[in-house]
Formats: C-alpha cells, sequence, structure tokens
C-alpha cells in the first residue's frame, strides 16, 4: 500500500492527539450538549474538554466507551479527516459497530 491509500500514522503522540480531536469534535458536536455527552461517556466535562482541545489522549478503557457511544472503531478516530474524506468515510460512518 503507498501512501495515501490508507496507511497514514501519525507521526508522534501531538500529531494523534490532535486528529483524533477533531474527529471527536464532528461527533461530539451531534450530540444535544458537551455536558451530556461527558455524562453518558461516564468522564468529566473538563476531561471531554480536554481531549477536544487536543491536550490530552484517552486511557485504553475510556477509549472504549467513546468508540461504543459513537459506534465506531479506535482507527477511524484517529485517520485524519482528509484521509476519511478520499475513502468516502466520516468519523461517525466509516467503520461502524455492530
Amino acid at each position: 500500500m503507498s501512501a495515501g491509500e490508507g496507511d497514514y500514522r501519525p507521526q508522534n503522540l501531538s500529531d494523534l492527539r490532535m486528529i483524533f480531536s477533531r474527529n471527536l469534535e464532528e461527533l461530539v458536536g451531534r450530540e444535544k450538549s458537551v455536558s451530556e455527552c461527558a455524562r453518558q461517556l461516564r468522564i468529566s466535562r473538563s476531561q471531554l474538554n480536554r481531549f477536544l482541545g487536543g491536550d490530552t489522549y484517552p486511557r485504553p478503557d475510556v477509549l472504549q466507551r467513546i468508540c461504543q457511544h459513537f459506534r465506531t472503531d479506535a482507527r477511524i478516530l484517529t485517520t485524519p479527516m482528509a484521509e476519511l474524506a478520499a475513502q468516502g468515510a466520516t468519523p461517525s460512518d466509516g467503520a461502524i459497530l455492530p
């Protein structure tokens, strides 16, 4: 697979956090409110805001809850929007879980 064919790998943790935060922001934007989304994810609103701001990345258990809540997988949440768009997907519809 050549570059641009779905093999993107973030170069560092900062890249990963920013990609994740942009994709999470799209999904959270579809929710009733940030506070309600945080309650449903069983995390504080300030923690969710840190994810949304790209300041931090969730622990594996929290990432799993996020993926389950939005019915997607971590690969989709950590793939840049441009690459998802090239594949005809978005964070919310690229890899829906059963």
